[in-house]
């Protein structure tokens, strides 16, 4: 019995950094960074995540980095006239006790300027540059569907 436990302990806390895909500094939480797979040729690709501020003040995401593309901007979708628009924000408010979902068909991270395609089972640096917590280095996997998998 003791060896079964040993087993299944060693399973658990093998899987535990796979299953681990959340950052954390000063109260604020990013969750689940993750893009979808683009196809050959692609200059362009799209990442998600949630930001929940657990701090004790609100603050800001007023920029993201990485160095997959040429240029990397947030984003935001709204429909107009029964047509879909994307346009770029300055920032994203995060106030303390809420939280931001990133998703598709709105908020999100545009990665213009592809080096490569972006395929299942790859992951990126991405940096979250916040007004008072400053930078938080996240790492997005590249999955399919809503990215819940990896």
């Amino acid at each position: 019995m003791p060896l079964t436990r040993m087993f299944i302990a060693c399973v658990l806390f093998s899987a535990a950094p796979v299953l681990a895909h959340d950052y954390s500094k000063d109260g604020i939480v990013v969750d689940h960074p993750w893009a979808r797979p683009t196809l050959d040729g692609a200059q362009v690709g799209a990442g998600y995540l949630t930001i929940t501020n657990s701090g004790d003040r609100d603050d800001v995401l007023l920029e993201a980095r990485s160095d997959i593309s040429e240029a990397v901007e947030l984003h935001d979708m709204e429909m107009t006239n029964d047509v879909m628009k994307m346009r770029p924000v300055a920032s994203v408010d995060i106030p303390k006790g809420q939280g931001v979902s990133f998703e598709p068909g709105g908020l999100h991270i545009m990665f213009i300027g592809l080096n490569a395609p972006l395929a299942v089972g790859d992951r990126f640096d991405l940096t979250l540059v916040f007004k008072n917590a400053g930078p938080i280095e996240t790492v997005v996997y590249v999955e399919e569907g809503e990215g819940h998998v990896h």
